[in-house]
């Protein structure tokens, strides 16, 4: 066994005490045993062991002790020192002693990393992973045993002996009277025997030792012995009569007898007398028993006394011991009142007695060395602030039943803390009574977050099942899972990053440091997280229970950071690191986060990675020189880390690789970088992987390195690394230079540099400006890591390589997190970060961060088709890297695979590149939208490296330097390579506008006007008509035209249809402008026009006619063809309506008035009055005169055959006279003045002056044309039809 060596390199708030005092918090049991030790009362003859330090962190050293009378050249006589790890039985670490022991003096080596104190003891010192309490150290001389502290062979869990006489966590010094060594390795060893014990990290002692040797009277004492008498049967009492040294010749003898005190012998014990009792010689011990009687009785503690007497051969000191009878018969307790509702019970020390169910058993000293008892549900409190569970401590394991059973238990309430935990518990227990089966208590719900973390103390020593509020429980720490079986898991939160899981982050990763945000941050926390642990007490625990799916963990099946678990079932302990849930059965972890089974695709025509390798050292190279002082301890495990390096590697597709913590010694045969690429030749195939040979840059044990591939790239130049005076000589401090080369891609040409970092850890101080912890989130040493990033940032500007392309990638392990100041130096020099804040490389006390960054300058910004960690390590279990120690020899077969999980302890980074010569943009011409064109143009002119491709918007790459047909917006414009599509420029003076094209107005219909008569309409009024457009816009005006000639004042658009009154004459159209100034014509037009009045004729006819007769002709001179003539009697029409012929037209007889004659053109309406008027006048020619008379009664005009009376017409009916018709059928139609026939009929006539009545029932008032027809005959008569 190695033991934990904390890489100096990576962990920063980690203090390596953690592990140490999680080893020595398993001390639950002492281990009594007894020693046969030979008795070395002469003086010494060997060198042996005079002190044996096991402090905190590194603090352990051994003083040899020579009382031989002579000096000893250690060298000279093979003195060496052997280390036998974790309960193995070969050694893995020897040193080899040298210098000069001078007699009566003491010899000191130390641990290289010890503090001040024992450094100034020391007289060799090494650097190695030294021994923890339980592993064996062993002072040869040559190949021959001469003192040992342990057992080879044997692992005791954590210590031999107990309390301060142990060797985990003090410091124990050979007793004066022991003057010899113990030779044999291989038995007991209990270090009380010789040593004496003292507390951690004393150190006063060391340098000086004095041994009292030559004949010892030994002193003779006799124990004391308390004890459970318990409540029935018998009880036996050992007791030990001890010398302080080994009995000389003829032994010690003395009698022994036991004496009443409060206990009688006559019932509370049985008397116990011996004479004569004997130590042999040799022998430092003899021990007999005591029995003592059980009873049910309450009363006090009650003792007796067993006196030794008659003592021969040794010095008398205590000869009177002790017993005392523990009184276990008490009051039961509930359990909620031993818990209390405090932090701490508040019996502490008291014997309590409870009665509950067992909950969980976690029996023996592999496991937890006791059980979880709860009250029945019945017996509860209802106080959400008192526990009802609580763990009873078992190391003799007095309870032996089953979960589920109800007990009584006795002991005394106590709080066991560690690590600044404590948990209630009972303790020093009298008594276990088993009450037989009963139903286990009800399961308790607890959820994370928690509002406050000490909420968890009422659910102590409980059976709860723990689930998230949100989504699932995520795994989010594995580092501890391998050693002490147990993983950290947590839940969704306020404090959750954007972007990311139910994972914790790195405060700093997406935070500015803050002192104040930092303490808030990892209060808030640790309310999301619990351990989940799996009731192991020893470390190393074979199988490891936490796998997927609730099988053991192996290579196979891995266990990683953002797996979920629904839910986890267990009892609730508070010990250790923190609350935690004990079980002995995995929850069925979900592969949530699944492996990676091929790296990410990154595009691009070159792969770039930074990778490292966790402290690769190859011994001597040639097979030998292990353990290095750091890495593997050995071929064996070297040959398993080697594998899955080379394997990462090669999985990685790089071209280029830089390197961190990679043993630095040189670049020979035998280098550790040389066998990397060899390895990595062999599977590849030769040549395939090269390196940068840099010199010698570091003064530290570990280096970085490039390799890369020639077939892909070739080295421009030498490498160079920052000088260690530059700028602030920040490098100085820390002996790890940067290194930076420049490389040329073969099948481009293109150039880049890569720089490769390894910045000052977190884990300590370098004792400069900053360097002190501020506790604002970024550890130690942040002051000289930020030094550092401004002077490489600073370097670069030197153009150390001497490239004129400014294409810089840094790469590395930078030790900071994104927000940190390092990063933040590097961004403001120009050198921004490759990937987003979400990006993580390191888990560190289950916060996920990224301390491995690849940052590029501006122009290889550009060319980046991707970035991205490559998660093949972070992720995993620490458990499943190459290291065989800590594992039991079935562990170190099944966790292992050669596969790239688990091959570092950082992820990898992976940069994709498409390396070129960006276009160059000289012009930018932009037409703008016109009142023609509603959209603009962008003719672009670049320059660059074959031919261009030209993108707006992302509206489609073109060849052509011309984008047309645009509207309005904002433009992005970008110019790329065609070959080479990511080697693109964008335009600095993006955006590209487009204004929005001018309002062209619409075009809407132009309609109205009309045809007008000449001169007026007789009442002096002139004639209007209305034009209309169909349709406007605002922010669009009007304007009228009159044969193209405006008219009046442009009028605003409303958004709806226009109108225009005019009277005059001619064509008229409506142009448009709107406010932009582009105008538009609207369609149509509205056409005012005049029509003539018909031409005027003169009236003809008219004269007299006699009483009775059919009346006298009107006529028309002349009439124009398509003008319809009226004829008017006194100025009132008749009705009678005659179509003009074009010559002389008639109206027929008429009776007597004045006749005048309208002219109306049929097509345009227009009238005109004719000229002149025709007198009609009636004489009584034979004086007839009657009431009822017709007008053609007398007629003696043959074509007056016809007549009807009364007329105008009074009233529904009037009478037709029909003259020389008798027996003729007469036809008669009644039209109204448009021609449409009113009312028609027939009769047949009965004599040639027939009268014949019509009826007119309904016929409205006004003029009527009565058309009468008979044998050929025709004749139409007007008809007044009065109101």
């Amino acid at each position: 066994m190695i033991p934990l060596l904390l890489p100096q390199t990576h962990f920063h708030s980690l203090n390596p005490v953690r592990w140490l005092q999680r080893l020595g918090s398993f001390c639950l049991l002492a281990l009594l045993l007894t020693v046969s030790t030979v008795a070395r009362s002469q003086a010494p003859t060997e060198l042996f062991i005079s002190e044996y330090i096991e402090g905190s962190s590194n603090n352990k050293a051994i003083e040899i002790y020579n009382g031989t009378g002579s000096a000893i050249n250690l060298a000279t006589g093979g003195y060496n020192i052997q280390m036998y790890f974790n309960g193995n039985s070969a050694s893995t670490l020897t040193i080899n002693l040298t210098g000069t022991v001078a007699s009566n003096d003491v010899f000191v080596i130390a641990n290289s990393s010890a503090n001040a104190t024992i450094l100034a003891q020391a007289d060799q010192t090494n650097g190695s992973g030294w021994f923890n309490g339980d592993d064996v150290v062993v002072l040869r001389k040559g190949t021959t045993i001469i003192d040992v502290i342990g057992q080879i062979g044997f692992d005791p869990g954590t210590e031999w002996g107990t309390g301060l006489t142990s060797t985990a966590d003090n410091t124990i010094r050979r007793k004066a009277s022991i003057c010899g060594g113990d030779v044999n390795g291989s038995n007991a060893f209990d270090p009380a025997t010789e040593w004496d014990g003292f507390a951690n990290d004393t150190f006063d002692g060391l340098g000086t030792h004095s041994a009292t040797c030559g004949p010892v009277t030994p002193t003779l004492n006799i124990n004391d012995v308390s004890k459970v008498e318990g409540n029935t049967n018998t009880t036996t009492y050992a007791f030990t009569v001890s010398l302080s040294a080994p009995a000389g010749p003829g032994g010690v003898t003395f009698d022994i007898a036991t004496a009443d005190n409060t206990a009688s012998s006559s019932s509370d014990y049985v008397t116990k007398s011996l004479t004569g009792q004997t130590i042999p010689q040799g022998s430092n011990s003899y021990s007999f028993e005591v029995v003592v009687n059980g009873d049910e009785t309450t009363e006090p503690n009650e003792t007796f006394f067993v006196n030794v007497t008659n003592v021969t051969g040794a010095t008398a000191g205590d000869t009177q011991g002790l017993g005392t009878i523990q009184n276990d018969d008490i009051a039961v307790s509930k359990i909620h009142e031993i818990q209390g509702s405090g932090a701490t019970t508040p019996f502490a020390g008291t014997t309590v007695a409870i009665e509950g169910i067992v909950t969980r058993t976690f029996l023996g000293s592999t496991r937890l060395n006791g059980f979880y008892v709860q009250e029945e549900d019945a017996d509860t409190d209802g106080n959400p602030a008192t526990s009802e569970g609580i763990f009873v401590f078992d190391p003799a394991q007095l309870f032996s039943g089953n979960i589920g059973d109800k007990v009584k238990v006795t002991g005394k309430a106590a709080e066991f803390t560690s690590s600044g935990s404590s948990l209630t518990q009972l303790n020093e227990l009298v008594s276990v009574q088993n009450m037989g089966g009963a139903a286990l208590p009800a399961i308790t719900n607890v959820q994370l977050p928690v509002s406050n973390v000490s909420d968890l103390e009422r659910y102590e020593g409980m059976l709860v099942e723990v689930s998230a509020a949100t989504g699932n429980l995520t795994v989010t720490e594995l580092f501890q899972l391998g050693r002490f079986g147990q993983l950290v898991l947590s839940a969704n939160g306020d404090s959750n990053q954007p972007g990311t899981d139910a994972r914790l982050d790195q405060y700093t990763q997406f935070n500015t440091p803050s002192v104040s945000g930092y303490s808030d941050y990892l209060a808030q926390i640790a309310k999301r997280r619990i351990y989940l642990d799996d009731g192991v007490g020893s470390q190393n625990p074979d199988p490891i229970i936490f796998g997927r799916g609730g099988n053991p963990l192996s290579a196979s099946n891995t266990l990683r950071t953002g797996d979920e678990a629904v839910s986890v079932v267990g009892v609730l302990d508070h010990r250790f690191e923190g609350y935690r849930i004990q079980t002995l059965t995995s929850p069925n972890f979900m592969a949530t986060n699944a492996r990676p089974a091929t790296p990410p695709a990154l595009g691009g025509t070159l792969k770039v990675a930074s990778f490292n390798v966790l402290n690769y050292f190859n011994g001597n190279g040639s097979g030998g020189g292990f353990p290095t002082s750091r890495g593997a301890d050995n071929v064996a495990e070297f040959d398993r880390q080697r594998a899955k390096i080379l394997n990462a590697i090669i999985a990685s597709g790089a071209d280029v690789v830089g390197l961190m913590e990679i043993e630095n010694d040189g670049f020979g045969a035998t280098s550790a970088i040389q066998d990397l690429v060899n390895g990595l030749n062999g599977i590849a195939g030769a040549g395939t992987y090269s390196f940068i040979n840099s010199g010698n840059i570091s003064t530290d044990e570990i280096t970085v390195a490039m390799i890369y591939k020639p077939a892909a790239v070739s080295p421009v130049g030498d490498s160079k690394a920052i000088p260690f005076d530059f700028g602030t000589g920040s490098f100085t401090v820390v002996g790890r230079r940067s290194l930076a080369q420049t490389f040329q891609q073969v099948s481009t040409g293109e150039a880049f540099t890569a720089v490769v970092n390894h910045l000052k850890s977190k884990g300590s101080s370098s004792g400069g400006a900053g360097d002190a912890d501020s506790g604002d989130g970024q550890g130690f040493s942040n002051g000289t890591r930020t030094r550092q990033a401004q002077d490489v940032a600073a370097w670069l500007l030197t153009n150390p390589t001497g490239t004129t392309d400014p294409d810089y990638l840094i790469l590395g392990d930078l030790n900071a997190y994104a927000k940190e100041d390092p990063l933040t130096a590097f961004a403001n020099a120009g050198f921004g970060n490759l990937l987003p804040l979400t990006s993580y490389s390191y888990v560190f006390d289950g916060q996920l961060g990224s301390l491995d960054h690849a940052l590029g300058s501006a122009t290889l910004a550009l060319q980046k088709t991707g970035a991205e960690k490559w998660h093949i390590n972070a992720d995993e279990p620490t458990v499943l890297d190459y290291n065989t120690e800590f594992k039991t020899s079935g562990l170190v077969s099944s966790l292992y695979s050669t596969e790239p999980y688990r091959s570092s302890d950082h992820d990898p980074v992976l940069v994709g590149l498409n390396l070129c010569t960006t276009p160059t943009i000289s012009n930018v011409v932009v037409t703008q939208p016109t009142c023609l064109s509603a959209t603009g143009s962008v003719v672009i002119t670049a320059t660059g490296t074959g031919t261009l491709e030209y993108n707006l918007n992302n509206i489609g790459w073109q060849e052509s330097n011309t984008f047309s047909g645009l509207t309005s917006g904002n433009y992005i414009l970008v110019v790329r390579s065609k070959a080479n599509t990511s080697c693109s420029t964008t335009y600095a003076s993006n955006p590209v506008v487009v204004n929005a094209a001018p309002l062209v107005p619409s075009v809407f219909n132009v309609s109205g006007g009309g045809g007008k008569c000449s001169g007026n309409n007789g009442n002096g009024v002139v004639p209007s008509f209305t034009i209309t457009l169909s349709g406007s816009q605002t922010n669009v005006n009007y304007q009228l035209l009159r044969n193209g000639s405006p008219v009046g004042s442009a009028v605003a658009g409303t958004g709806s249809s226009l109108t225009f009154t005019q009277t005059e004459q001619g064509a008229y159209t409506v142009s448009a402008t709107s406010t932009t100034g582009c105008t538009s014509a609207m369609t149509g037009e509205a056409i005012i026009y005049t029509n003539s009045r018909p031409d005027k004729f003169k009236v003809s006819g008219g004269g007299n006619y006699c009483v009775g007769s059919a009346g006298v002709e009107v006529g028309m001179e002349d009439s124009e063809a398509g003008v319809n003539y009226l004829l008017k009697k006194n100025n009132v029409s008749t009705g009678i309506l005659v179509a003009g012929t074009g010559s002389a037209i008639s109206f027929g007889l008429q009776p007597a008035g004045t006749y005048t004659v309208d002219a109306i053109n049929a097509a345009t309406g227009c009238d005109a009055n004719m000229n002149g008027s025709a007198v009609v006048l009636a004489k009584n020619c034979n004086g007839r005169v009657g009431a009822e008379t017709f007008d053609s009664d007398d007629s003696s005009d043959e074509n007056v055959w016809a007549a009807i009376a009364p007329n105008p017409v009074i009233g529904r009916e009037f009478t037709l006279l029909v003259k020389g018709m008798a027996g003729k059928t007469v036809e008669w139609q009644l039209l109204n003045v448009q021609g449409t026939v009113a009312i028609s009929s027939r009769f047949v006539s009965g004599s040639n002056a027939h009268r014949q009545t019509l009826a007119v029932p309904q016929l409205a008032a006004g003029s009527y044309l009565l058309n009468v027809q008979s044998s050929g005959k025709s004749l139409t008569l007007k008809v007044m039809k009065a109101e």
